[in-house]
């Protein structure tokens, strides 16, 4: 466990008025059942030692919709501009890589209830870390108090990132979202046998709660890039990158 978070949380202790954590603090919410922020911040992994624990992945299911709700809700808001461009801005934000910049912002890796073992400072410094206890903590927000409580949070830790700006969602596309244009504006004519694009598992390794992939992706049948990460999706954008980079190196 992190020393962050033994401020009230020592068994039999209970909060006492005004008594704040520093994680609170940083975010600028305090929760009125601060059991719900022990649990965004409990990786799955104490499951190992303690079965029966709470973790967060329930959490960051709930906060995952919370955030697409709210980043839909804001943009939304800019009547001028149409649905591709809305949903282009909202899963900029959403991205993975955006979501563990903030987590990142926020140290919640330190924060993070983990067991004693080897492997812990290794988890505290992934990006699929901070992106998931980032989720969590809205999930947890959103059951504490609300989705008002969860849009003032968002807002806060998102400031100048939640507006429509057609030049920069075009600049921080996706690899993948890049590569598909690419391949469809290539002109170039495939069969009905093939695939224009398809992203394959090539390995995965590692423990339960600590996974490496290895994505590989095929244009048209012919293998392309490869690229690993953490999570399957961070692989593929890493095997898109991979291509993308490939291409780019090909025609200079």
């Amino acid at each position: 466990m992190s020393g962050i978070d033994l401020l009230f949380w020592l068994p039999g202790r209970r909060r006492r008025t005004g008594e704040v954590t520093p994680v609170e603090n940083t975010l600028g919410y305090v929760f009125r059942d601060p059991e719900l922020l022990r649990t965004a911040l409990t990786h799955p992994s104490v499951k190992a030692s303690n079965p029966g624990a709470p973790d967060y992945q329930r959490l960051e299911f709930l906060g995952d919709a919370v955030l697409g709700l709210v980043f839909a809700e804001t943009l939304y808001a800019d009547a001028s501009a149409g649905e591709g461009v809305l949903t282009d801005a909202r899963t900029r934000l959403a991205r993975g890589s955006s979501l563990a910049s903030v987590g990142r912002k926020l140290e919640l890796g330190q924060c993070l209830i983990l067991p004693e073992n080897g492997d812990s400072a290794r988890i505290r410094d992934t990006d699929t870390a901070h992106e998931d206890a980032l989720e969590a903590i809205f999930g947890a927000v959103f059951l504490d108090g609300g989705l008002d409580a969860a849009r003032t949070l968002a807002q806060r830790l998102f400031a100048g990132e939640m507006q429509v700006e057609p030049e920069r969602i075009a600049q921080s596309r996706s690899p993948k979202n890049r590569l598909q244009e690419l391949v469809q504006q290539d002109g170039k004519p495939v069969s009905a046998e093939q695939r224009r694009i398809e992203y394959r598992l090539a390995a995965e390794s590692g423990p339960p709660h600590a996974r490496h992939f290895e994505m590989e992706v095929w244009v048209d049948g012919v293998c392309c890039g490869r690229g690993a990460g953490v999570s399957k999706r961070a692989a593929s954008e890493a095997a898109a990158e991979a291509a993308l980079s490939a291409r780019t190196n090909s025609e200079s």
